[in-house]
This record gives structure tokens, sequence and C-alpha cells, in this order.
């Protein structure tokens, strides 16, 4: 026979309630051998089975796969709408040596944030369409959703990707290689990596967006 100790707090009141005094009472629960023995061999089984999920879709990418966009439902039928054969691209086609430099938790296909200073969010987007992987940038213009496509596709093949998009904020950006330059950021841009390596800044410039190369 196994004993089991539990403890409970009564409702507080008259003088306890007034001065906080509390007092825990000593409850003794009864649990026999052949019961123990049973929830302890249920909890082992569920741990059991959670291990073999695990193991199946390998604990790394298992949180790479259900990683996924969190767009507002506008953005997503603006895609859908208006740029014909595209799609998000999916964690789950990246590489893997891709994680080795990045935060597993990150979705590396997109970044928001205000691009062009009107005070709303703009949306920098992978999408592929084909073999393309293109870089999209949706923002509001007046009243209305458009968007910009970069020149050229920034990577070619939907699988072991090893591009990805981060927030770049207003500042001055130094370039010293192949030849010295430096580009004035007066609101946030987005960065595009190779890997670990930043290859493009695209930045806001007279109602669309410039691009400068950094590699």
């Amino acid at each position: 026979m196994w004993i089991i100790d539990s403890w409970h707090k009564p409702p507080v009141a008259g003088h306890q309630q007034a001065t906080g005094y509390r007092r825990l009472y000593f409850n003794r629960l009864t649990v026999r051998g052949p019961e123990l023995a049973v929830w302890l061999l249920l909890i082992f089984m569920a741990s059991c089975q959670r291990a073999d999920q695990l193991n199946q879709n390998g604990a790394g990418d298992s949180i790479i796969h259900r990683r996924r966009h969190t767009l507002p439902n506008d953005i997503l039928f603006y895609i859908h709408g208006q740029l014909p054969g595209s799609a998000l691209v999916d964690t789950a086609e990246y590489a893997v040596s891709w994680w080795s430099f990045y935060d597993r938790d990150e979705i590396p296909y997109q970044a928001i944030a205000d691009f062009n200073d009107d005070g709303l969010a703009d949306y920098a987007l992978l999408l592929k369409n084909g073999d393309k992987i293109n870089l999209v940038i949706i923002s509001m213009q007046g009243n209305k959703l458009s968007h910009w496509v970069a020149p050229g596709p920034v990577a070619n093949g939907t699988a072991n990707l090893h591009v990805g998009l981060s927030v770049e904020p207003p500042g001055r950006i130094d370039i010293v290689r192949p030849a010295i330059r430096s580009l004035i950021l007066r609101s946030n841009a987005v960065n595009l990596y190779d890997f670990e390596n930043r290859v493009r800044i695209y930045y806001s410039k007279n109602g669309s967006f410039e691009v400068f190369d950094t590699h």
C-alpha cells in the first residue's frame, strides 16, 4: 500500500480573512499498489508514444515542418488573386545546413515592417512559382494593396533552399568589397541572405524599391 500526501486550502473567512492568516489542512490519500502500477504504466506508454513520433519525424525536423507563416488573410488572398501560380515557400524546403546559422523558430521567407514610411506594415515574401523563387514586397498604396517584384529570381529550384529575409533598420551601410560604397537607409529595408552572407538590400525610394548589392 502506498500513501500519497496531498494538501488543500479551505476558503478563508472571518478572523482568518481579516488577518490574512491561512491554515493548510493535511489529507492522506491511500492508493493501493496495483492501482499505482496501472497509472505508472499509462504514463510510461504515453511517453514512449511521444518519443516514437519525434523519432519518426526527427526532433529538429518536427519543429521546422510545423512552422508556418503568420500572414493576415488579405495578404494571402492578394497572393492568390494577383500573383497567379505563386505560393509561399515552406521551411520544410530549406536545406538542413541553413539551420546551422539561424534559429529554428525563425520564418526565413518573410520580413514584415514598414518599408516605405507610411506607418503601415509591408510584407516582403519569398514566393515560389514553378522552379523559381521570387522576392515580392506587398504594401498598401492609398486604400488598396499593390506589389513590387524584385528583378530576376533570387533562387532557382524549390528544394534545399538557402536564401532568407530579414529587416534592416534605418542607418548607414558601408561596403568595402569589391568596391567601397555606402547606403543611407532612412526607413526599414529588406535584407536578402544566402546562408549567412547578406547579398542584397532592397529599400524604398521615390514610391518604388531599389536594389543595393552587398556581396
